[in-house]
């Protein structure tokens, strides 16, 4: 009996030191940004990363200018790029392009009917298009063929009519 005691100390011990060592070795993450700029010295200015030349490395981290965008609404989000080398367009207009929405919002996805993740996506864009397209919302499908059988039109045709997509889709 008293043999058990020990051995049940023991053990209880070495799971509780594993358990210590184990977490010992987890990065914490790191403190606040004022925390890091202290810690290795660093100034954020405008542009580039230059050192100050002294033998102790000091790096002044420069950031980029981002180039002035127009914004929309409440100058939160920039305006989309236009779609560009679109070969097909096929249940909509011929040249029809992203700011003929200007005001809605427009939901754009990449994909190609022989993928997989793509073809799970269908029934939620569609339930989409169906609750939210009286409300605003577009949903522009760019099929973005891989293979060549992809390519083919007809192909992509099918591929709608057979997961019942009405929204617009142009072949990229």
């Amino acid at each position: 009996m008293k043999t058990r005691t020990i051995l049940l100390v023991v053990v209880l011990l070495l799971v509780a030191g594993s358990i210590y060592y184990l977490e010992s070795l987890k990065v914490s993450p790191a403190g606040p940004v004022s925390e890091i700029e202290t810690e290795f010295n660093v100034d954020i200015v405008s542009d580039g990363v230059e050192t100050d030349g002294s033998e102790t490395g000091e790096v002044e981290i420069k950031e980029k200018e981002m180039p002035k965008q127009p914004m929309i609404k409440d100058g939160i989000y920039p305006l989309a790029p236009e779609l560009e080398g679109i070969v097909g367009y096929i249940n909509t207009e011929e040249g029809t392009k992203i700011s003929d929405f200007r005001g809605k919002v427009v939901l754009i996805d990449f994909w190609t009917y022989s993928c997989i993740n793509c073809i799970r996506t269908f029934p939620h864009l569609i339930s989409w298009d169906e609750k939210y397209k009286d409300q605003g919302l577009v949903i522009i499908g760019v099929h973005t063929p891989e293979f060549e059988f992809e390519k083919d039109i007809d192909n992509v045709k099918s591929a709608m009519e057979k997961y019942g997509i009405e929204y617009i889709v142009v072949q990229d």
